[in-house]
């Protein structure tokens, strides 16, 4: 019961009293109606449900109505709630993310390369309401956050399928956590030593990193400072999938993999003042370490096409 406590007090904290009550109803529709259904460890089958809305709201940041339709995604999907039904009780709005979300499930991905371009292609045409395919993100990371109690083969398919599909929908979609977790857990079960051999490589060195990071950002800083800047300061490993990547691309063992880690310095200022600081903040970070200019990228100059705005590079 824990979970249905948790999830109700956090949507309690996180919505206006009128759509928690529209939640609640959403969520006991789901419990009653999957009520006969388990997952393969034996635990019910509404958890899914459940999880999946949580991350909707919390990770992903979606309201109302994508919370309800998550929850009453399999209710519908198995024909325990019409059409009808759900416009009545939740509105034609619930009802058409619904029907997208139902659109997609009925389609079978398959295993070679140009079928997961058709596959990719095929959601994102169903997906009208980009609410759709931002739920379906949420439904596949609960997914393989739980994966570990499916059967093996189905393991090994749903592991392929997220890191050959769900990876690269959630990378056009900017959703770079989400990218990044379900890359990680799809080399979990589809290459189970590297991946375990990875891991424990980073954390023998994570104490030596985690200070090599506070010394390398410590004079950028104070001299960010010094200058005046506003702005936010945010380190990261590379992730076990994109390590692995390296070490397959280059040949190299772990150790030989030198950019284990990312430096994000994100600006805050008026708009009219971006290009200006954060070119400021690389001469500050080229005056103490050395840059390659093989690995710089201006997306200050010419943004991406999808808004993004940046400057990227590797320095000594």
């Amino acid at each position: 019961m824990n979970l249905y406590r948790d999830f109700l007090t956090y949507i309690r904290s996180s919505f206006s009293g009128p759509s928690f009550d529209e939640i609640r109803l959403a969520l006991r529709t789901a419990v009653r109606s999957l009520s006969d259904l388990k997952r393969y460890d034996g635990t019910p089958f509404v958890f899914h449900s459940i999880l999946t809305a949580r991350i909707v709201a919390e990770e992903i940041g979606l309201g109302r109505n994508s919370v309800v339709s998550t929850l009453l995604h399999d209710v519908a999907r198995l024909g325990r709630m019409t059409p009808d039904e759900i416009v009545r009780q939740h509105g034609s709005e619930c009802a058409g993310i619904l029907r997208g979300l139902n659109q997609i499930s009925a389609v079978d991905p398959k295993t070679s390369t140009l079928q997961a371009d058709n596959f990719r292609e095929l959601i994102v045409s169903y997906s009208t309401d980009p609410r759709v395919i931002l739920i379906k993100m949420a439904d596949r990371l609960e997914v393989m956050r739980s994966l570990e109690s499916f059967p093996e083969l189905k393991r090994n398919k749903k592991a392929w399928e997220t890191l050959n599909l769900y990876s690269q929908l959630a990378h056009k979609l900017g959703l770079y956590g989400i990218k990044s977790e379900m890359e990680d857990l799809s080399l979990k079960y589809l290459e189970p030593k590297e991946y375990g051999h990875i891991v424990r490589k980073l954390s023998e060195s994570d104490a030596a990193r985690q200070a090599f990071i506070a010394s390398f950002v410590r004079p950028v800083e104070e001299r960010l400072h010094a200058l005046g800047i506003r702005y936010k300061l945010k380190s990261r490993t590379k992730s076990v999938y994109s390590i692995w990547r390296k070490m397959r691309k280059q040949r190299v063992p772990f150790e030989e993999v030198y950019d284990l880690f990312a430096i994000r310095i994100i600006i805050d200022c008026p708009p009219d003042q971006e290009k200006m600081q954060c070119w400021s903040v690389y001469s500050v970070v080229t005056d103490f370490y050395t840059p390659n200019p093989d690995r710089m990228r201006d997306w200050i100059s010419i943004p991406k096409s999808n808004g993004y705005e940046s400057l990227h590079t590797t320095v000594v």
